[in-house]
């Protein structure tokens, strides 16, 4: 990570906004509903709105180090931790940042890039409280 700008590094509490995010998924039951599958479900949503940016050469993958164009690459994420905590959307990194609760300064996807609507924000936190499986 760099050491300023949107990509600087925090603390481990992840502050306010996320704390709000995750008391507001665990309230709504994420993990309910029907199976999701990444394929089908999930990977659209991630090349819709995060791959352009999250690939070699992308201004979030030289920012962040984080490439977001593979199940693989997405569970890896960048540094000592993964974006992505199967079981617990709560402590995702991935969904706390395109939560509509995120800092706006920290919201994904940046820099004027169409927002991710509330049911693929709730789609993918299913996803992650599921297990976040590669089906």
């Amino acid at each position: 990570m760099t050491s300023g700008g949107f990509f600087r590094k925090r603390s481990s509490g992840r502050g306010p906004a996320a704390a709000a995010a995750a008391a507001v998924l665990a309230a709504c039951g994420a993990a309910d509903g029907p199976e999701v599958s990444f394929s089908a479900d999930v990977q659209p949503i991630i090349t819709q709105h995060c791959v352009a940016c999250h690939t070699p050469g992308g201004l979030g993958y030289r920012k962040s180090g984080r490439r977001l164009d593979s199940y693989d690459e997405i569970m890896r994420g960048s540094g000592a931790r993964g974006i992505v905590e199967p079981g617990s959307a709560g402590s995702s990194t991935l969904i706390l940042y395109v939560h509509p609760s995120a800092d706006p300064n920290m919201r994904m996807p940046f820099g004027g890039s169409t927002e991710l609507t509330k049911p693929q924000v709730e789609l993918l936190s299913r996803w992650v409280d599921q297990g976040a499986k590669n089906n």
